[in-house]
């Protein structure tokens, strides 16, 4: 079950720009990366 307080299109949402921004910003995060498998994908908090 998805957490919609958490998705990047819900936060995009909430500040009225666009879930790319959103993101942009995100993948900015040095302890922060994008997962892919196929189809789904999932940002992953590591340490630094």
């Amino acid at each position: 079950m998805c957490n919609y307080n958490k998705t990047q299109y819900y936060k995009a949402e909430q500040s009225n720009v666009a879930s790319k921004t959103i993101k942009h910003y995100i993948a900015q995060m040095p302890h922060v990366r994008y997962e892919d498998s196929c189809y789904i994908g999932y940002w992953e908090i590591t340490d630094k």
